[in-house]
């Protein structure tokens, strides 16, 4: 599967994409910056593509024969704005998406309630994801509160803390909930949100009804492989290409009973 990942030199973006490239997937990234990646990675399987979200003339093309697209970008360490920065990549990346024929983009946002009292990191992170749902393209928001694992923020700051300070005073706003989350078991919820999607049509093969033997051999030696990643399958199978009303009608069935059958030939 060829898949775009916008967000890749970040903490998760960049284990990400070593968890794709290393199940075989062909991964394109942008990248303002594209020889940090090309070094850490060093893979003939990994694109990495010079574009910056800001600038929408930057990104044309990034979408060419992509299936899934991964959404991992943030602007938190700019000074000033960074919600209308967030914003303005969000709107850039779905524009050109619109153009191509991406079948489905997977964002990372921050886990959050619907009530006006949130954070402007987390209305911000809100409103990305309402810009990333706008178009008629599919897509799957994860929502993470803190994402802890050896080399993130989070767990650098705890670790550094118990191993200096046993003891600490700490103020009252500190004391707020949280549920934090392992930095593998947010890859898996990534990895898992690939759809795919078969269309009936996609049996016949060179002929015009019925089934390929050749065509649905392939793609359940395709399907076991995948399976046998662990990613999440949901599969459907149009029957109409088996059952047609002129068809039936020719072998003495009722035209709309026939079509009646196409249609509970489908299997979810």
């Amino acid at each position: 599967m060829k898949i775009l990942i916008c967000g890749a030199t970040g903490y998760v973006g960049s284990r990400l994409t070593k968890k794709l490239l290393d199940e075989g997937h062909q991964i394109r990234c942008l990248a303002r910056n594209p020889d940090s990646l090309n070094e850490r990675f060093n893979s003939l399987k990994l694109e990495v593509i010079h574009g910056n979200l800001l600038n929408q003339e930057t990104l044309h093309h990034i979408f060419d024969d992509i299936e899934v697209a991964y959404y991992l970008v943030h602007s938190l360490t700019a000074k000033d704005n960074f919600q209308d920065k967030e914003a303005l990549c969000a709107k850039n990346f779905i524009n050109e998406a619109k153009k191509s024929d991406v079948k489905r983009i997977i964002y990372l946002g921050g886990l959050g309630t619907n009530s006006e009292d949130l954070s402007p990191h987390l209305e911000s992170r809100k409103e990305v994801g309402q810009i990333l749902k706008s178009s008629q393209i599919p897509c799957i928001e994860i929502q993470a509160s803190i994402i802890i694992g050896s080399g993130s923020l989070s767990f650098e700051i705890m670790k550094h803390l118990v191993e200096r300070l046993p003891l600490m005073i700490t103020p009252k706003w500190v004391s707020s909930m949280a549920q934090p989350i392992w930095i593998d078991d947010v890859l898996r919820y990534l990895t898992e949100s690939i759809l795919i999607k078969l269309s009936g049509e996609a049996l016949l093969g060179k002929s015009k009804f019925g089934i390929d033997v050749s065509v649905l051999n392939f793609i359940s030696s395709e399907i076991k492989k995948i399976f046998k990643k662990n990613y999440q399958i949901c599969i459907i199978v149009g029957g109409g290409n088996i059952f047609r009303g002129i068809k039936g009608a020719s072998q003495g069935i009722d035209r709309s009973t026939s079509d009646y059958m196409g249609m509970l030939a489908t299997v979810m």
